[in-house]
């Protein structure tokens, strides 16, 4: 399943054991950019149900002054996860130092 988006708000249902990918849209070029996808029960647990870091898992691509960050979950991720279970993500973008929340919302995970 994958969805696209342009608003920073959104909210996603997970399977366990299936491939998900989201698309955000954003209207800035985000060149040099790292970025980190990271899910918690809520928002003040420091437990977290997913930590997406790798390139392997977040890439982006860059069209002047346009950015696409591009989230994926396989399914050797989702099958690791509990369900059901529900909980609030954000898609943070580090740069110089200074970190820039993308994206947030909740997500659920469905078995």
């Amino acid at each position: 399943m994958a969805q696209d988006t342009d608003s920073p708000q959104r909210d996603f249902v997970l399977q366990k054991g299936a491939n998900y990918t989201f698309t955000v849209h954003v209207a800035a070029n985000l060149t040099g950019h790292s970025f980190t996808l990271i899910g918690k029960p809520s928002h003040s647990s420091t437990t977290e149900v997913f930590n997406l870091l790798a390139e392997s898992t977040i890439t982006t691509s860059v069209q002047g002054q346009h950015t696409n960050i591009v989230c994926t979950f396989d399914d050797s991720v989702t099958s690791l996860m509990s369900a059901p279970q529900y909980g609030v993500y954000a898609l943070q973008g580090t740069s110089a130092s200074v970190t820039t929340r993308y994206s947030e919302g909740t997500f659920y995970v469905v078995p």
